[in-house]
């Protein structure tokens, strides 16, 4: 069953992981995408960056494409933690997880950008609309 967490707090990558596949001896291949804030965007200097989001349209966005990658690949478990709020550059803004007994269908994710999907929800397709799951404020 796929984890998605939104969250203003912080998260231990390598404790995450490790719950993941903690006791599963079916797992064969886990890979993971971890998104962190940078101090520049398109050249300007980012000092902070605050991500809002509508809870519920977040949380059903990011389950509904986790059970879209369940359907297309043989996952075992998937994990999103997504972060909203204040984040300084440096700070951690979104882990992705997935499992499965053979790496290919674990890797597919990273290899094609489905992890970056995962994390993002439908967010930067919607910001163009204005419907935005999550929308990413700070300097412009």
């Amino acid at each position: 069953m796929p984890t998605v967490r939104v969250q203003t707090e912080d998260f231990d990558t390598g404790r995450e992981l490790d719950a993941l596949t903690r006791g599963r001896t079916n797992v064969g291949a886990l890979a993971s995408f971890t998104g962190l804030v940078r101090d520049a965007n398109d050249g300007t200097r980012v000092s902070a960056m605050t991500l809002e989001h509508y809870p519920a349209m977040t949380q059903k966005a990011l389950e509904d494409i986790c059970a879209q990658a369940h359907s297309r690949w043989d996952l075992i478990d998937t994990l999103v933690i997504h972060r909203v709020g204040a984040l300084q550059p440096g700070d951690r803004i979104v882990l992705v997880g997935v499992t499965s007994a053979h790496r290919g269908d674990a890797s597919v994710l990273e290899a094609r950008g489905h992890a970056r999907r995962l994390a993002l929800g439908r967010g930067a397709r919607r910001r163009r609309r204005g419907r935005a799951a999550l929308e990413i404020r700070g300097p412009k």
